[in-house]
Order: structure tokens, then C-alpha cells, then sequence
């Protein structure tokens, strides 16, 4: 079943997602790939200067990704070598004394609002067209590599939603079955949340068995907009990992998610390798189980929800913010609770 069929939601969210890694565009490289339904190119200047574009030329409508090439600190039409700026004007007609009119941003290139943060690429999408208006807060200390460790990254492409990946971590009844083997079937207790920003955040306490013994682990969540989500474990004041969920997305009913994972680092050498390797395998594993539900799953607009179901409804109202019309978040504000739940 096609993923839109599944999800009565705009596919499209207004906010920060995740475009590429920045080392893995080299100079004078154009890529292409799709956001948010909608074709982009990437290109590295000679100086190294990023820069994501619409893909047409404004001239007469030439694919800038399939042809193009980098002069310099501008990106060049394969159809009559106009050439563009980072700023996405036009820098050079090579058959004319003259420029095209320019007024009105007219004959330029829409370039995408970018931020580059521990080598990751985001690039603002905003339903109506307005510039950034949040931002995201990924903690400085992630790239001190005498705190945390050098990141791990995972990738997947899957046919889902973008708001039910992010709903997972509110949603603290299904670890309890989804990964039984670290919760024990033990309950997650929700010890806080706040939903009254751009941001939201979560922490929950309980038991983590890791490689069968049990450590009490606080997990702080939060979440900037629906494409940035930070998981951090603590099982000791030595131990803990730190996840990133990076997403984007991308074509019609697909969702592009980067995991990208640390382990904290401990002057015990022996406690940093059994980190490391319990970091890579756990938090991939974690992550496959979700994915075998959320790519057959669909999206319930009035669930039937216990008192222990986690702030789910509240996260859904938090998400209205991020779409462009009222109508399109309709179906997410009304629920049905359990007889007998509180």
C-alpha cells in the first residue's frame, strides 16, 4: 500500500531537515535529490562555499544538476553557460555586454536557507516560502571528541511519514513490546515533557539490560521541528549514547532517516570499546524494529488511547504549528481515551 494512502496528513512540515554530509560533496561537485517532493541541486564551489538551488535554469529551463558544472565560485548552465552566483543571481551571460534584469529576484535561482552542524548539511523547507523561522539546537559538545565519540552514521530510506518516526518517542508503551529485550517489559515512566515551543523534550526513567545486567537509564529527548531528534541514554554517570535522527522528506510517501551515534567517552579504555561496540549494535538493531512497524503501519486520526500511552495527543497538537493550513491537521487533534482510563 502506497505510503500517502496510509497517512492523512500534508507530507511537507515546515522546518530543518536533513540534506548530506558535507565531506561527501567534494569540490566543484553538483548532486541532485529530492526534498520535501521537490527536485534541489547541491554544489561545492572551488572556495568550498555550499549551496543548495532549485535545478532550472530561469533562462530557458535547463537542468543545472545534469550538465552543469562550477566556474569558480558559480555554478554554470549546460544549455548556454549562464552562470550564477551563491546568491543565486546571474553572474555571467558569455555571449552578452549585459545582465538580465534582476528586479523581483527575477531571472535568478531560489537557493535553499542551508546550516551545516557536525558536518551534516540541513536545509530549511517552509510550506509558503517564508525564511527560517526556528532553529536547531544540536549541543556544541557533541563534536569534543574528549566527551564524545566520532559519529557513526546509519542510513535507511523507508515508505512512512515524517511526524511517525518523531511520534516513537512519545509513544513510551510500545517499547515495552517493539524492544522488549532492553525494557524488560517495563514501562518507561514519563518524568517530564514540554510541548510549548518549536522544541519539545521528553524524559523518561527505567531499566536498560544491557548484555543482561540492568541499568537504571534516564533518556532525554528532544525534538526541533520534525526533523531533528536527539536521544540521549544515561546508564551511569561514565556511560551513556547519544543519537541524532537526522530525516528528511523525500519523494511522495518516502522519508530519508540518518542515524548518527555516539558513545560518551570514558578514561577506561576497556569501557570505551565495550561502549562502542554495544552502541553499534544496539542502536541499529532499535531502530530495524521500529522500521518493520512504521513502513506497514498507518496513521490513526482518533486513536483509542490507555492513561499509559505517553503524551501522544499533546505531541500531535505540538505538531499543528509546523503545517501550512489548519485543514491539514485536522484529523490529528481528537482522540478517544479508554473507559477506566484517567
Amino acid at each position: 500500500m502506497h505510503a500517502h494512502s496510509r497517512f492523512p496528513l500534508t507530507h511537507n512540515p515546515s522546518g530543518w531537515y536533513y540534506g548530506f554530509i558535507s565531506t561527501d560533496l567534494k569540490p566543484k561537485e553538483i548532486k541532485n535529490f529530492t526534498l520535501c517532493d521537490k527536485e534541489v541541486v547541491a554544489y561545492k564551489t572551488e572556495q568550498g562555499t555550499i549551496n543548495v538551488i532549485d535545478p532550472f535554469c530561469p533562462h530557458l529551463g535547463a537542468h543545472l544538476g545534469h550538465g552543469g558544472k562550477i566556474v569558480g565560485e558559480n555554478i554554470e548552465c549546460p544549455f548556454h553557460a549562464w552562470q550564477f552566483g551563491t546568491d543565486g543571481k546571474c553572474a555571467n551571460v558569455p555571449y552578452s555586454d549585459g545582465l538580465p534584469p534582476q528586479k523581483n529576484n527575477r531571472g535568478c535561482i531560489n537557493h535553499w536557507p542551508i546550516k551545516e552542524v557536525q558536518d551534516i548539511v540541513y536545509i530549511w523547507y517552509d510550506n509558503e516560502g517564508n525564511e527560517p523561522w526556528f532553529d536547531i539546537d544540536i549541543p556544541a559538545e557533541l563534536s569534543d571528541r574528549s566527551i564524545w565519540s566520532k559519529p557513526k552514521i546509519y542510513s535507511w530510506t523507508l515508505d512512512s511519514h515524517i511526524q511517525e518516526l518523531v511520534e516513537n518517542a512519545v509513544d513510551t508503551a510500545h517499547f515495552t513490546k517493539v524492544h522488549e529485550k532492553t525494557y524488560k517489559n517495563i514501562l518507561p515512566k514519563v518524568d517530564e515533557s514540554d510541548f510549548s515551543s518549536t522544541s519539545f523534550s521528553i524524559t523518561t526513567t527505567s531499566d536498560f539490560d544491557v548484555l543482561g545486567k540492568k541499568y537504571p537509564t534516564t533518556v532525554f529527548v528532544r525534538c526541533d521541528g520534525l526533523g531533528v531528534m536527539h536521544v540521549e541514554s544515561l546508564f551511569t554517570d561514565k556511560m551513556g549514547l547519544h543519537l541524532t535522527m537526522a530525516m528528511r522528506p523525500a519523494a511522495a510517501g518516502k522519508v530519508e532517516l540518518r542515524a548518527i551515534i555516539q558513545h560518551r567517552i570514558s578514561k577506561n579504555p576497556l569501557l570505551n570499546v565495550f561502549q562502542r561496540l554495544f552502541a553499534m549494535d544496539f542502536f541499529p538493531n532499535e531502530v530495524e524494529h521500529d522500521i518493520k512497524i512504521w513502513k506497514n503501519k498507518r496513521y490513526v486520526p482518533k486513536p483509542v488511547l490507555s492513561k499509559d500511552d505517553g503524551p501522544i495527543m499533546p505531541f500531535r497538537k505540538w505538531c499543528e504549528q509546523f503545517y501550512s493550513s489548519p485543514d491539514s491537521v485536522q484529523p490529528m487533534i481528537a482522540s478517544d481515551t479508554l473507559k477506566g482510563a484517567a
